[in-house]
């Protein structure tokens, strides 16, 4: 898609994204809060077209989750030349999938020539419509992306017309039948094939890499600069260090940076919507939990991937030229017992020339016994070595007057620090303390965490992830409700979700035995509970009934929920999956109930 195309492609869906369906709207209102910033604006689906154009522009190629709903909205506003398209592929018994977008690419492909030939053929018999207006709706309405065509190669025309591997066949070619290296030409074939495979696992993974790395940088730039870091020193290539030979990287060495810079993306796109102070103490209180488990979640994905990096510079150092700057043992000089004063008159002038003589030794090799020592008087002597002792005395009162000084001022920060965090904790516990007593006193003595201003569904998931780290994993999937939702009960949102953490979690573990699951969330929150859900209904809403984590796709076939109509003010669900290996829930929906035939 040209640059142009592209600008016309995203100011047709902005001119129609408000006539767009409901989910639809939904789903792309959503999106933009998450991925696009506008100055002046919190909700920016709520900024002006225009504004919002130049910025859409500008991430979109680096911005995966944003292409979907674009297209789809793009879809929407071209009615006639949808139903063309998708009457012409039916002609052609070309499966017509549709454009699903939940794992952020399109589904499929096919052959370049193909698509190009058939795009001719459409524009021929349908001269009403634009060219590339024509050859996106192909690849929408298929649900596949043409593969590059022998023009469109990225690779430079010399390495096009690189000899390398066609010398090795010529020579080949030209090797007597009878010649003893094909004794070995099994051998040759398997390792080369090998070595085929290990390059191409690698280049994917760097090409995967980079993707992810160029739109980390793109959308999160602020974020990554607050956590003071620079990931334009990480690389696959940097990584190949570690490896003895300067060989590439191991795929699994690779994986593991694929998958700790996917999970910072994912944990700043989360915090990004924290980072900023809230306006009102009352409001921070709550926040200020969420944005410290994200540092600390954050800090801990940096450290591991620069972990992957340690001792990866050390390699490049020359261990023949370290060896040649060592240093040799310092001889102990010889000290008077404790007590005794000496005088000058008892050093003797031998002695002098004698330490004189081992000194050389020391600093030059063996002593030239032959060589004549100079006389030196013993008062002399003694003279310098006190000046001597004066001047290193000296010296070292003026560095350790240079490090008091410097500690008395660190000291005098950290005094600093400690009062303003003391002022912060002041004002927080007035807060909260107000919280309380805004509380009806006929009411039931609230919880610890029922005392916090649970104001909606968002913070009642920040506290649940922030409070169940390691028992519940939050993956919501593009259909989720969570920034928006009206749910007007979200303290039971929070229980049901410490009733995943704690009940059903530890009966998996097996800690506790439970086997009417759906009694006890009634008890904990009124809440039901379904462990199945229908397969047929599963597979044709998957993006409904799926999430990705790390690669990996979970359908959610169970859930807890209440409410039964179409109000999302009384009507939820938090659907998820039980992960054996990792020993964790993951959540994988929340929202109101979840797509089916009757809904």
């Amino acid at each position: 898609m040209s640059s142009e195309f592209r600008v016309v492609v995203v100011q047709r869906a902005l001119a129609w994204r408000n006539k767009a369906s409901g989910e639809l709207r939904k789903s792309f209102q959503s999106v933009l809060r998450k991925k696009v910033k506008i100055d002046g604006f919190r909700n920016s689906h709520k900024a002006d077209n225009q504004l919002l154009l130049t910025e859409i522009v500008r991430r979109l190629p680096f911005s995966a989750e944003l292409v979907g709903p674009i297209l789809q909205i793009w879809m929407e506003s071209h009615t006639e030349l949808y139903k063309e398209v998708c009457g012409h592929l039916s002609e052609l018994k070309v499966p017509t999938h549709g454009l699903d977008f939940s794992e952020n690419r399109f589904a499929g492909s096919w052959n370049f020539h193909i698509w190009q030939q058939e795009k001719e053929k459409f524009v021929a018999s349908h001269s009403q419509f634009n060219k590339d207006d024509v050859a996106l709706m192909l690849c929408c309405v298929s649900g596949n992306m043409p593969d590059s065509g022998e023009g469109d190669s990225d690779e430079p025309v010399e390495s096009q017309d690189d000899p390398f591997f066609p010398h090795w066949l010529e020579e080949m070619r030209d090797l007597p039948a009878d010649a003893p290296q094909w004794q070995h030409a099994n051998d040759f074939v398997a390792s080369a094939t090998e070595i085929i495979q290990y390059k191409s696992k690698v280049r994917r993974h760097t090409q995967q890499f980079n993707e992810i790395l160029a739109e980390m940088k793109q959308e999160f730039g602020r974020e990554l600069a607050f956590f003071q870091c620079e990931p334009d020193s990480w690389s696959v290539e940097r990584l190949s260090r570690r490896q003895a030979g300067n060989v590439l990287a191991a795929p699994d060495e690779a994986a593991d940076l694929i998958r700790l810079t996917g999970s910072l993306k994912i944990l700043l796109n989360e915090y990004s919507s924290v980072h900023d102070i809230a306006p009102t103490i009352q409001e921070e209180v709550a926040l200020s939990l969420q944005r410290g488990e994200f540092q600390r979640q954050i800090l801990g994905c940096l450290n591991q991937i620069n972990q992957l990096f340690l001792n990866s510079d050390e390699d490049d150092d020359d261990p023949a030229a370290i060896g040649k700057t060592e240093a040799g043992p310092v001889p102990e000089p010889e000290m008077p017992p404790c007590g005794t004063q000496v005088e000058p008159a008892q050093i003797e002038p031998a002695l002098i020339d004698s330490t004189q003589s081992g000194a050389s030794s020391v600093g030059g090799g063996e002593s030239d016994s032959t060589q004549p020592s100079k006389p030196v008087r013993s008062d002399e002597t003694v003279l310098e070595r006190s000046a001597e002792t004066a001047y290193s005395s000296d010296g070292v009162n003026a560095s350790l007057e240079s490090e008091n000084s410097s500690l008395r001022k660190e000291l005098q920060k950290l005094r600093g620090d400690l009062n303003t965090t003391q002022e912060v904790i002041r004002l927080w516990r007035e807060a909260y303390e107000k919280a309380c007593k805004q509380l009806s006193p006929a009411e039931k003595s609230p919880s610890k965490d029922e005392r916090l201003p649970i104001a909606d569904v968002r913070t009642a998931v920040a506290l649940a992830r922030e409070k169940y780290s390691g028992e519940l994993v939050f993956q919501p999937n593009s259909k989720s409700e969570i920034e928006d939702s009206p749910f007007e009960k979200p303290t039971n949102v929070l229980a049901a979700l410490e009733w995943l953490a704690t009940t059903f979690y530890r009966s998996k573990m097996g800690e506790v035995s439970e086997t009417d699951f759906n009694s006890s969330i009634k008890k904990a929150c009124g809440w039901s509970y379904k462990g199945k859900q229908s397969k047929t209904t599963m597979n044709r809403y998957k993006s409904w009934y799926t999430t990705s984590l790390e690669g990996k796709t979970y359908w959610l076939k169970r859930h807890v929920g209440t409410g039964s109509n179409k109000d999302s003010r009384y009507t939820i669900r938090i659907a998820f999956d039980w992960d054996r290996a990792r020993q964790v829930v993951v959540i994988g929906y929340i929202g109101q109930h979840q797509q089916t035939d009757a809904t």
